[in-house]
């Protein structure tokens, strides 16, 4: 239990429950001011949940429904107890659509809460796609990724980058939410929210539209739905953006790292592996990603 965090805060019976756990457990708090998200992290991760916090509060500001950060009592933004730190925010009302629940009206609606958070442009970006993604010090390294991998399997991967890297090679100055599926969007009749920030950062819009194409992909109705996601990001005031292939592929290779990365909650996860590299050589082929 969080209890060393919880005590920072301005909190009245504060009670955790244990929410959700993937890289990072978050926790439910409830007490008497209300109800609360606390997302827990190693200090390592300190510059990264800085750079969200930053952003929430951007995005809060220009009417971007995200949700409030708490700050301690002593106004840090963020706590800290040993080596863990903690995000406290308010929690938003609504619920994660599963895949199967997607229609095109809910994908136009998509298009639109996207649209709104790229109208944030932050100038003077310096890296590019493919470091800020994939180097060394990007969210999803490719050398780390490599010791995960086969010989055969490490083969298919610099094919792959081959590919990817010219496409990746360029710099954008657009407000990313970083990882834009359906599972960081609540959904209600009236209204959608942005959750999980915890990849945001400054570059180039089609990863995140590709982003929830990928999800989407492999629907069998998959043109209608990237249709009308396009044509709801389009209309909300999102530029027109074509060529969004290789930002797929870029997705999945993001997605195998994270899986890769992430064994211990996927017990399948050598056969998800194999099947994305699969999907990806495939692409190398046909220039497009299928998936199944």
């Amino acid at each position: 239990m969080p209890i060393d965090l919880l005590r920072q805060y301005a909190l009245t019976n504060p009670q955790a429950q244990l929410h959700a756990e993937t890289h990072h457990r978050v926790y439910l708090v409830t007490c008497e001011e209300g109800e609360f998200i606390l997302r827990v992290q190693p200090t390592a991760t300190r510059s990264r949940l800085e750079r969200e916090v930053t952003h929430l509060r951007l995005l809060a500001a220009h009417g971007v429904p995200v949700a409030q950060v708490i700050p301690t009592r002593d106004g840090a933004p963020i706590a800290a107890a040993g080596d863990t730190l903690g995000l406290l925010m308010v929690r938003l009302s609504g619920e994660r659509k599963a895949l199967a629940d997607v229609d095109a009206a809910l994908m136009t609606r998509l298009g639109g809460l996207l649209a709104l958070l790229h109208q944030q442009i932050i100038p003077h970006n310096a890296l590019t796609e493919a470091e800020a993604l994939f180097g060394v010090d990007g969210f999803y390294p490719l050398a780390a990724l490599r010791q995960f991998l086969t010989h055969a399997q490490q083969a298919a991967l610099e094919r792959v980058w081959e590919l990817l890297a010219p496409t990746l090679n360029v710099t954008g100055q657009t407000l990313l939410h970083g990882d834009f599926v359906l599972h960081n969007v609540l959904v209600t009749d009236q209204s959608l929210a942005l959750v999980d920030l915890e990849y945001s950062r400054v570059g180039d819009a089609r990863y995140d539209l590709a982003s929830l194409l990928w999800q989407v992909r492999g629907r069998a109705d998959w043109p209608a739905l990237q249709s009308a996601f396009l044509a709801g990001y389009v209309d909300a005031g999102g530029q027109p953006h074509t060529e969004l292939e290789p930002w797929l592929a870029a997705r999945q290779l993001a997605s195998l790292h994270w899986v890769a990365h992430n064994r211990a909650l996927m017990p399948n996860a050598d056969q998800v592996i194999a099947q994305r590299l699969q999907e990806l050589s495939a692409f190398v082929t046909t220039g497009r990603l299928r998936r199944q």
